[in-house]
C-alpha cells in the first residue's frame, strides 16, 4: 500500500479547510513515484442518530443540564464542521466548545486502576472528563459505534468513577451520540 489511511484523512482535512475540491497524494518512497487523485465533495447533510436509552435512569436533575450542554456542544460542532477531520481535531474542538460553554473539561485524565486492593501503574484514558461526572469519547470517520469502543468506555467509566459516558462519532454519513453506562 503506497498510502496509509492517515494520509487520506489528512488530505481530506486540508481540502475541507481550504475549500478545495481536489488534492493529490504523492509518494516518492516507492521505486517509482505513486500519485493518487483525491476528490472532496462536501456532504450536504448528515443523518444524526442519538441514543440515551442505556443511561436514562442515570440522568439525575444535577446531570441533566450538563448533559444538555454537552449534547448541544457536540451538535454545534457537527453542524459547523461536518465530516472529514481526524479524531484529534474533533476531540480538541469538543474540548474547546465545552469549556466555552462553562463546563470543566479535562483532556488528559490519568487513572489508577486497582486489583485486589493493589494500585496498578497510572494510565491515561482517552475520553474527555466533563465536570468529573461524564466521559465523552470522540471518534471520526467511523460509521457506527463498535462493541470494542463500548467496552473500553465501560472500563474507563469504572476506573474514573464517572456516572455515564457519551460516545460521539463524526462519521462520513452519520453523526452518532450514544450513551454508555458503567
Amino acid at each position: 500500500e503506497p498510502f496509509a489511511p492517515e494520509n487520506f484523512t489528512q488530505i481530506l482535512s486540508y481540502l475541507k479547510f481550504w475549500g478545495f475540491r481536489l488534492g493529490l497524494l504523492v509518494n516518492f518512497g516507492q521505486s517509482q513515484a505513486v500519485i493518487e487523485r483525491v476528490p472532496y465533495t462536501p456532504v450536504a447533510s448528515h443523518q444524526v442518530e442519538e441514543s440515551y436509552d442505556f443511561i436514562k435512569d442515570l440522568i439525575t436533575t444535577e446531570l441533566r443540564p450538563m448533559l444538555v450542554q454537552v449534547r448541544e456542544g457536540l451538535l454545534s460542532i457537527h453542524h459547523q464542521f461536518g465530516a472529514g477531520y481526524a479524531d484529534t481535531t474533533y476531540r480538541k474542538l469538543v474540548e474547546i466548545e465545552l469549556r466555552h460553554r462553562g463546563l470543566a473539561c479535562l483532556a488528559e485524565a490519568i487513572v489508577t486502576p486497582t486489583f485486589h486492593g493493589f494500585n496498578l501503574p497510572t494510565s491515561p484514558i482517552s475520553p474527555l472528563v466533563v465536570e468529573g461526572k461524564i466521559l465523552v469519547e470522540v471518534q471520526a470517520l467511523h460509521e457506527n459505534v463498535s462493541a470494542t469502543t463500548i467496552r473500553t468506555m465501560q472500563t474507563h467509566l469504572r476506573v474514573s468513577g464517572c456516572t455515564f459516558g457519551l460516545i460521539a462519532v463524526f462519521g462520513k454519513a452519520h453523526f452518532i451520540i450514544r450513551g454508555v453506562r458503567p
